[in-house]
């Protein structure tokens, strides 16, 4: 079990790419029925053309490692939600 330390409102991910608000750290919610995939775009490349992916399970809360200017974004149906955080294991 860890800790996690609110850094940043909660953005949908689902609606549009974001880097949440330059997050090194985020934590990301799908509380829909559905497993949704996560994008994340490589550190300094804005077009997604060597784009890393995740599944994020029905109901699952994940912590995301990434660099400030890394977006992340969402695909499947309803809000996945995501905050910067720092954590404490």
């Amino acid at each position: 079990m860890f800790i996690i330390k609110p850094l940043t409102t909660a953005v949908d991910i689902n609606s549009g790419a974001s880097n949440v608000s330059s997050s090194k750290l985020v934590s990301v919610l799908n509380p829909g029925a559905g497993a949704v995939k996560i994008t994340s775009t490589p550190h300094g490349d804005s077009n997604y053309s060597s784009a890393s992916e995740v599944y994020v399970g029905a109901g699952e809360r994940v912590v995301i490692k990434k660099e400030s200017d890394q977006t992340l974004q969402a695909d499947g149906s309803g809000s996945v939600w995501a905050s910067g955080v720092a954590f404490q294991a």
